[in-house]
């Protein structure tokens, strides 16, 4: 099957007093339509600046991005550029607040987007009907005249998932997006996105550093460290047989009945 998203030598290095720091570098990675790829590793992998580069928020130092075969990494012009590079990549923050204005509900913030996007279905009523419909698909069918703050922490992520699905996506990133959640709320939301996976199709990039949630949610999986890709491949063959000492120390450090802490091993 044709790849949906290609990642080849991604590097990004920023400019710092004493010279560059090197963010992450020489990244590659594929993910096909359908397919939920998980970004693994520990704060300061790396992780979350792939993601920002896929989405076009920050322009790479070298490599390539290809969706559909063509590059999304360069900066779009014009006001229609944009508004297709949204519909095309969208991403749902660990923060829902990021995308959430605490100033409209949560329908109306829905309905705006349909607006800019072009995608109203008709006049009025449809619209409302189309708002509907994705509040109902993340579990939150009776608060589209709610604000964020009158919703918990579980229901604004989902809001937030509601906005990046409604522009109807090729690619749905996730960075870090259930980290903050209790595990009940979390759990939701993971079935959520397994749901949305097996009904709608929607690919996604899971960011996380929770292998819990990368063997329940993900197919495929590349693991980072200090910006380099260190392992990558299948969910089933990475998490159980890893070839890599540092992904073998992340599966060392997950809590099971009868573990006890001990100390990892310093590796270069």
């Amino acid at each position: 099957m044709t790849a949906l998203l290609e990642v080849t030598g991604l590097s990004k290095r920023y400019p710092s007093r004493h010279g560059e720091v090197t963010a992450c570098e020489d990244i590659s990675f594929q993910v096909r339509r359908g397919e939920t790829l998980a970004l693994v590793g520990e704060s300061g992998a790396g992780k979350s600046t792939v993601v920002r580069l896929v989405a076009g928020l920050e322009q790479p130092t070298a490599g390539h991005i290809l969706l559909h075969g063509k590059p999304v990494h360069e900066r779009p012009r014009g006001r229609t550029a944009r508004l297709a590079r949204a519909a095309t990549v969208q991403i749902v923050h660990q923060d829902p607040y990021s995308c959430l204005d605490p100033r409209q509900t949560i329908g109306a913030g829905l309905a705006e987007l349909l607006r800019l996007h072009g995608r109203r279905l008709g006049h009025g009523s449809a619209t409302a009907d189309r708002v509907a419909e994705l509040l109902d698909t993340v579990g939150l069918p009776d608060q589209a005249g709610a604000r964020p703050a009158h919703l918990s922490g579980g229901q604004r992520q989902r809001a937030a998932i509601a906005r990046a699905l409604a522009v109807e996506p090729d690619i749905l990133l996730l960075d870090e997006a259930v980290a903050a959640l209790d595990v009940s709320v979390q759990a939701q939301i993971l079935n959520l996105l397994t749901d949305l996976r097996e009904r709608c199709g929607t690919t996604l990039v899971f960011v996380t550093h929770d292998l819990a949630v990368v063997r329940q949610l993900c197919q495929a999986a590349v693991v980072m460290r200090t910006g380099r890709v260190v392992e990558e491949g299948p969910v089933t063959r990475v998490l159980t047989t890893p070839q890599h000492p540092y992904t073998q120390a992340l599966l060392e450090a997950v809590p099971r009945p009868g573990w006890h802490p001990r100390r990892i091993r310093h590796m270069a």
